[in-house]
């Protein structure tokens, strides 16, 4: 067969109800040599090696199959390719729009039948609503045979569109006379065999069907076409029934399925949560089992100071305590002895000052005596050689000096006096607190601490005097959350008061004093972090809640010494 030069004849497969388009005969063509093939754009050409000469560089040889050698590349044979569709439809389509829109098929790759480059999008109605004549035609004639999308627009007046562009098959649609006759075909549905109808008399004459032979007699070598079609027919009823009965079996038995794994889903969740409810209880139980053995150790060793306290192995806290305060009582009463002595020695002192001022007032009222005697205290002050103006001057400025001097003396006094009262009260009511017994309280009046407990403060503040050595200050009365706190037990705090201090100046000075009285009753306590401003309503709540702090606060810091 290699070495054989024979015809090679081309014949395209004529589709059901077409003619043979061409034929070709091609003479003295090896069938190696010739490696043809038919595209889907409809063409066949025959391959060739192409070669370089070696003795004419640049130019180039073609080498067949068969190892024959031509300067000229091969001759490419174009012939026209039939399809034979499952599906195609011609419609005729007369004047005015066709009432179907067309789209490009996507250029991707495994396309089928990428030749052809037109598909059906979807079928518009006219203006108004009105359906078009692809619709109409759709309603005229069987769903097997209806236009629907995404079929392929074939051929134009009998035209065919393989190998034709989009902008190609819209400009030939342009271009057609009406009427008009389209082929559309299913393409996804491919090519295969013909219709019973049409390949009847070809198909069982020469191969005669298993279902016609067993209905026919073996002398009967021919069926008419009526009898294939109700063959056919039966075979395609069973085949349907076959299938429906199928799909209602598996649809039940995906319906048993489903309901079987609810089922299941339903106790599976139920069992989780009864597990989840059982484990949390379990680690709840475990945290009380810890809470209680820890409250069983922490009981167990107070059981055991109980009994050392009862043998007098140790001393109990109270009775500790209770020690500590009659040292400390002791302290502040030899305290208080010391401040008495200072306190009459300062009072004889002003009183030797009051009256050697009354003397010196009597002198310069009365002006008995041109030049008095200079009392000891100015010796070495005044001058007899001065004039009496400046001897007066030096006097008057020394006595200002002693009266400046007597008036510190005297606050002096009065805050020692108020510290020795407030630190009384202070031990008493500490004294009072540590004798109550955990075993038994005791119902004990409210000292100065309880009973003075809320101020109203600067800027809407309220502020209340813990004991436990704080002072918390609220934005309003009733307010649950604090807005800050002050620790009485900073050692440098400090508290300044100017209308304390002004009654303390205002009661050695004499009636007619210049200085104003303050317009508010404030106090300001101060620290290292923070300096906060406060008010009061009468004199006596500002001096009793300075008292407070001071007392407070000095009486931590003995206890730090």
């Amino acid at each position: 067969m290699s070495g054989k030069q024979v015809p090679l004849i081309v014949v395209v497969k004529p589709s059901p109800g077409c003619h043979v388009i061409s034929v070709i005969e091609v003479c003295h063509a090896s069938f190696q040599w010739l490696d043809y093939a038919c595209s889907l754009e409809g063409s066949c050409e025959v391959s060739h090696d192409k070669r370089e000469s070696k003795s004419q560089p640049g130019r180039y040889y073609y080498v067949s199959p068969a190892g024959q050698t031509q300067w000229f590349p091969p001759r490419r044979v174009t012939v026209t390719r039939s399809f034979n569709w499952r599906c195609e439809i011609e419609i005729e389509f007369g004047p005015g729009r066709l009432g179907v829109n067309l789209k490009e098929v996507p250029q991707t790759t495994n396309i089928p039948f990428a030749m052809f480059q037109a598909e059906v999008e979807e079928l518009p109605k006219l203006p108004g609503g009105k359906p078009g004549p692809a619709e109409i035609y759709n309603w005229s004639v069987r769903p097997e045979r209806r236009l629907y999308q995404n079929m392929r627009l074939t051929q134009v007046d009998g035209v065919a569109l393989a190998g034709c562009k989009y902008t190609e098959v819209v400009e030939k649609l342009k271009r057609a006379a009406r009427p008009v006759k389209l082929k559309v075909c299913g393409c996804l549905l491919g090519e295969g065999e013909t219709s019973a109808l049409d390949a009847a008399p070809t198909s069982s004459s020469a191969h005669p069907t298993a279902s016609s032979t067993a209905i026919a007699p073996s002398s009967s070598s021919s069926l008419s076409a009526y009898s294939v079609q109700k063959q056919k027919k039966e075979e395609y009823m069973n085949l349907l029934v076959t299938t429906e009965l199928s799909n209602e079996m598996w649809r039940l038995e995906t319906q048993k399925v489903q309901w079987t794994y609810r089922q299941l889903r339903f106790k599976w969740n139920l069992l989780s949560a009864s597990l989840s409810g059982l484990l949390e209880a379990q680690v709840k139980a475990k945290k009380q089992i810890e809470a209680a053995t820890a409250d069983k150790a922490k009981y167990d060793e107070m059981l055991v100071h109980l009994h050392k306290q009862e043998t007098g192995l140790i001393v109990s806290p109270e009775v500790q305590r209770t020690n500590d305060l009659g040292a400390k009582n002791a302290e502040l009463t030899q305290d208080i002895g010391h401040m008495t002595a200072g306190n009459k020695k300062l009072r004889r002192e002003r009183d030797a000052n009051q009256r050697h001022l009354d003397e010196l007032d009597a002198q310069l009222v009365h002006g008995l005596n041109q030049h008095p005697a200079i009392p000891d205290s100015l010796v070495g002050v005044v001058d007899d050689s001065m004039s009496t103006e400046v001897k007066l001057a030096v006097v008057r400025q020394r006595v200002a000096a002693m009266e400046m001097e007597m008036r510190k003396e005297e606050a002096k006094t009065r805050q020692a006096d108020v510290e020795l009262a407030q630190l009384s009260k202070v031990y008493n009511q500490q004294t009072e607190v540590i004798l109550e017994s955990s075993r038994g309280g005791m119902s004990v009046s409210p000292g100065m601490l309880k009973s003075m407990r809320l101020m109203r403060g600067a800027r809407e503040r309220w502020c209340q005097l813990h004991a436990s050595g704080s002072l918390v200050y609220y934005k309003k009365r009733g307010d649950p959350v604090p807005r800050g706190e002050i620790a009485l037990t900073d050692p440098t705090l400090e508290v300044v008061c100017e209308a304390l201090l002004y009654v303390a100046h205002t009661s050695f000075l004499p009636n007619g004093s210049s200085k104003k009285p303050p317009k508010e009753l404030v106090f300001t306590v101060s620290t290292t972090q923070a300096q906060n401003r406060f008010q009061a309503n009468t004199m006596d709540e500002l001096r009793e809640w300075v008292t407070a702090i001071l007392t407070f606060h000095s009486g931590w810091m003995n206890t730090r010494v």
